[in-house]
């Protein structure tokens, strides 16, 4: 399954639950989440999505951690399961 079709069942599955789902953009700043999702009460979750199997780069990988590091939960998905276990 390509990673297109992973973030599109996620984020149907998301937004059914009432989760926002919004494209994430950082002008200048390379190697940002994919997805920004807040759920009802507020809480954020960045994800990066890839194709089964495929993992985030070293730099991804960095940013991902950058984000931990704030107390923001950032992670990647690389199969609509575990993308579903994220979003609950």
């Amino acid at each position: 399954m390509r990673e297109s079709k992973i973030e599109a069942k996620v984020r149907e599955y998301a937004e059914d639950k009432g989760v926002w789902f919004r494209k994430f953009t950082t002008p200048g700043r390379a190697f940002a989440p994919d997805r920004m999702l807040v759920a009802p009460k507020g809480t954020i979750m960045m994800l990066e999505f890839k194709a089964p199997g495929k993992k985030p780069t070293d730099a991804q990988f960095r940013e991902l951690h950058r984000w931990n590091q704030r107390h923001i939960m950032a992670e990647w998905v690389d199969s609509v399961a575990r993308g579903r276990e994220m979003v609950d």
